[in-house]
């Protein structure tokens, strides 16, 4: 089983997420709805992705993502940034910040489930 743990403040975007993967055998769903949690919940059930929005309450995305890279529970888990801000500083930064994947918001379930498979390396049969 996949543990992938979804962080948002926005509770309509980790429900939709949630929804789309939830139907994905072998994915077990994580949520968290602002760095803190995600810190949280990341270090007791160390997932293998973490679905990573930047601009988050008590800790933004990219705080989160330094932690998880430095913790050892969590160093190995994958890491697809989300956001809003349409800005090629905010993708280059994650990179550097170690993530693997990102991706803008809006995006369709089709491209959310391209992209957790990219990042995982396998084939999902509904990925289109």
């Amino acid at each position: 089983m996949k543990r992938i743990l979804i962080v948002d403040d926005d509770v309509n975007i980790v429900e939709f997420a949630e929804a789309v993967l939830e139907d994905e055998p072998g994915f077990m769903i994580g949520k968290a709805y602002d760095g803190n949690q995600a810190m949280t919940v990341a270090t007791q059930w160390p997932p293998h992705l973490v679905v990573l929005d930047i601009t988050l309450p008590y800790r933004d995305g990219l705080s989160v993502l330094r932690l998880l890279k430095r913790d050892r529970r969590t160093a190995h888990a994958k890491v697809i940034i989300v956001t809003g801000q349409d800005s090629g500083l905010a993708e280059v930064n994650s990179m550097k910040l170690g993530a693997d994947g990102f991706m803008l918001k809006p995006f369709s379930p089709a491209d959310l489930r391209n992209k957790v498979a990219e990042v995982l390396n396998i084939d999902l049969a509904v990925a289109v």
